[in-house]
């Protein structure tokens, strides 16, 4: 019997205490009036875990350009940190609170999922509220971000 969706997501317990996502120049994901951020694609839920592996697959696949319905997250800041000074600039990074998240919020390991990923990657399923944003850090050659 296939694992529900609901089983799969990060148990709080598991999760870290800090997540860090990079903002940049290409990014997808859209702001949102109250500082957080919503996936490019945020009405497909997943039904089943076939259908979320094959959601998952799909986002981490670069060259794949559906809209995702995940926005990708890194567990160590010197992970996004690195990640970040290979993109375009704007680049903001933006730490968020695991500890401020609701128990239920989605979020996935990729390498759950995939080989094609990176170890650290988190997947917040459709968006994260600005309220567990803590801290956003400007890369060098950015413009400070307030996340709006």
């Amino acid at each position: 019997m296939a694992q529900s969706v609901q089983d799969l997501i990060v148990s709080v317990h598991e999760r870290p205490r800090y997540l860090y996502f990079v903002q940049h120049a290409s990014s997808r994901a859209r702001i949102t009036n109250h500082g957080g951020f919503d996936a490019a694609e945020y009405w497909t839920t997943p039904h089943d875990s076939a259908h979320l592996q094959q959601l998952i697959t799909n986002h981490v696949n670069w060259a794949c350009r559906v809209p995702s319905c995940f926005i990708s997250t890194f567990g160590s800041f010197d992970h996004a940190y690195n990640w970040g000074m290979q993109r375009d600039r704007p680049v903001t990074i933006h730490q968020i609170d695991t500890d401020q998240m609701h128990p239920q919020e989605p979020i996935f390991r990729a390498y759950h999922f995939t080989p094609n990923c990176f170890d650290s990657e988190y997947l917040f399923l459709h968006g994260m509220c600005g309220y567990t944003i803590r801290y956003r850090y400007s890369l060098p050659g950015s413009i400070p971000s307030n996340g709006r």
